[in-house]
C-alpha cells in the first residue's frame, strides 16, 4: 500500500495532503526499520509471517489513522488485500 501511496497519480486521485504525505512517508519509514530489526535473526518462515504482520498493522494504522473515511474508501475499492 505504501508504494501505492507514494504514486503521483494515486496521490491525486485521494486528494492527499502535505501532512498526510508525511505522515505516511513516515509510517512506511518506521515500518521499514521496525521489519529489519524484528527480523534479522529470524528463520525465514517466520520472518516472513512477521514482517507481513508489521506491513498489515502499518496499512491498518495508515487507513484509520492518516487517510480520511473517503480517501480509505476509495483505496479500498482499489484494493481488495486493503479491505
Amino acid at each position: 500500500m505504501f508504494v501505492r501511496l507514494a504514486d503521483e497519480a494515486t496521490v491525486k486521485r485521494l486528494g492527499l495532503k502535505p501532512t498526510q504525505r508525511q505522515l505516511l512517508a513516515d509510517l512506511d519509514e518506521v515500518t521499514r526499520a521496525g521489519q529489519a530489526r524484528v527480523t534479522r535473526r529470524m528463520e525465514a518462515e517466520k520472518a516472513e509471517r512477521a514482517r507481513r504482520s508489521i506491513v498489515d498493522h502499518a496499512e491498518a494504522v495508515a487507513r484509520r489513522g492518516v487517510l480520511d473515511a473517503d480517501q480509505a474508501k476509495i483505496l479500498g475499492t482499489d484494493d481488495p488485500s486493503a479491505r
